[in-house]
């Protein structure tokens, strides 16, 4: 397929873990483990160390390889199979750097120490700090290309890729008054994230939309994003995978919240508009099943307002 598209460079994402995942049959340029977190623990492992050695299965011998990963563990296994493979391990963090210059609701501005060459205010769209972790790692594989074989990546190219760049289901505001944020928060550290950037957005009172599949850690995203919230709403995402969401609503009302229960996502997405003040926020967040039916129907929503 990707022959047929005559593509430049190919950015090949795994689907689950790495060192077994069918994408692995490619020799890439460049292997980049963004994080290690606890996700899809029943099928790579329980601790941090088991899931980083199937996601280390992806560096390849002559490649060099990235992480973003910050976990001890997780960097050690990582470090080890790339001496095993003979590639230097480049960490996001320590050979590349960053220091933010401004963060709004509505973007953010950053200087980036990469490997050859200093980004000076650089600036993007997408919202939240874990966006400049992401932003460094593109902009070293950038590097990497032009280090290792030779690719002519303008400077000017990447100012213009981070302003340009948008990501729908990603910290998204579809709206301003109300505000409307969709984010696709399906485990901890999403979760951690999207609490982290919702300090950006002023509002007078938050409603939450929530929607999360069973085979996600749904108790600890609950623990992180219910306290944020004055009322939440809880709905089935649309998968086989949703098991007994309602018991999402129940674990969420013992945080003594307004709680409601709302099985169609398009029904949910009436309610969660319904009575909202322009200063007031929706934040839908969750199952990126879920948020595919939930963001066209309130971009539907909001165009008839």
């Amino acid at each position: 397929y990707f022959r047929e598209q005559q593509t430049d460079f190919t950015v090949l994402e795994v689907g689950l873990g790495g060192a077994l995942d069918s994408t692995n049959v490619v020799q890439p340029l460049v292997s980049v483990i963004t994080n290690v977190a606890r996700d899809h623990v029943e099928q790579l492992g329980q601790r941090i160390a088991e899931i980083a050695g199937v996601k280390a299965g992806i560096i390849k011998s002559g490649a060099p390889a990235v992480t973003a990963a910050q976990d001890p563990q997780a960097l050690r296994v990582l470090e080890k199979q790339a001496g095993c493979a003979g590639v230097r391990l480049w960490r996001v963090g320590e050979d590349v750097r960053w220091q933010v210059r401004e963060q709004t609701e509505e973007g953010q501005s950053f200087d980036l120490y990469g490997i050859q060459e200093v980004f000076p205010a650089l600036k993007m769209r997408l919202v939240g700090a874990h966006q400049f972790r992401n932003a460094a790692v593109a902009v070293t594989i950038g590097e990497l290309l032009r280090m290792e074989y030779g690719v002519r990546i303008p400077t000017a190219a990447v100012y213009e890729a981070l302003r340009d760049v948008q990501w729908p289901g990603r910290l998204e505001l579809i709206s301003l008054r109300p505000k409307i944020l969709l984010d696709g928060a399906h485990n901890p550290d999403g979760a951690q994230a999207l609490a982290e950037a919702l300090r950006l957005y002023k509002r007078r009172r938050l409603r939450m939309c929530l929607g999360i599949l069973a085979d996600k850690e749904r108790e600890k995203v609950l623990d992180i994003l219910v306290p944020l919230a004055d009322e939440l709403i809880i709905t089935r995402p649309n998968s086989e995978r949703a098991g007994d969401w309602e018991t999402v609503a129940t674990y969420a009302g013992k945080f003594g919240k307004p709680v409601r229960a709302v099985a169609d996502p398009q029904d949910a997405a009436q309610a969660g508009i319904a009575g909202l003040s322009p200063d007031d926020m929706l934040c839908v967040s969750g199952s990126l099943y879920m948020l595919a039916d939930l963001r066209k129907a309130l971009l539907h929503l909001t165009r008839q307002e």
